[in-house]
């Protein structure tokens, strides 16, 4: 099982956890893997992390923006 970083979206004033389609769809159908949705940061996360397989960052800016490691932003 492979934990995918999703983010929180509000659609009509309701919070949704968020991911594109296609990273699920290439986890499950190309590399076989079942895939939960994990959203963070939250204080339960490093508990159950070693839970998954593997842990995918899909490249919203939610999950790899270089701010959230102390690091400054990318040029471009």
């Amino acid at each position: 099982m492979v934990a995918l970083a999703c983010f929180t979206e509000t659609l009509d004033g309701v919070p949704y956890a968020a991911v594109r389609q296609a990273y699920v769809r290439a986890l499950e159908d190309v590399a076989g893997c079942a895939v939960a949705l994990i959203q963070g940061p939250a204080p339960w996360l490093p508990e159950v992390l070693d839970r998954f397989d593997a842990v995918v960052l899909g490249g919203h800016e939610s999950n790899v923006d270089p701010r959230h490691y102390g690091a400054p932003p990318a040029p471009g």
